[in-house]
């Protein structure tokens, strides 16, 4: 059950990265059907795509309608950009798997 707060604009701060999310989604959907879909039994390169864009669609929009405030966030500190940094590293690693091969990326 959800317990009633007070009304929060449609797009406030805390709901502009759930509505981000979404459009980010459709997008993904869209080029994603851009590519042969298949079947179940005999997935195209499209249907994994299609599927993990209508999961984050799904999500955000249950997150646009139900978040109220920020309690559930916490605030980007010095230690957060440690996730950045891993980001970075994978980046690397596939440019250099790319021109170098296996043996020498890791």
């Amino acid at each position: 059950m959800f317990m009633p707060h007070e009304r929060q604009p449609l797009f406030s701060r805390f709901r502009l990265n759930s509505f981000t999310v979404a459009v980010l989604g459709v997008i993904c959907m869209v080029m994603s059907m851009q590519l042969p879909l298949g079947t179940l039994q005999t997935p195209g390169a499209g249907m994994w795509p299609l599927l993990v864009s209508a999961a984050l669609i799904a999500v955000a929009v249950f997150i646009l309608f139900t978040e109220r405030d920020g309690e559930d966030y916490e605030s980007l500190t010095r230690r957060s950009f440690v996730s950045l940094l891993g980001f970075l590293w994978i980046g690397v690693f596939v440019v250099m798997f790319t021109h170098l091969g296996f043996t020498i990326s890791s």
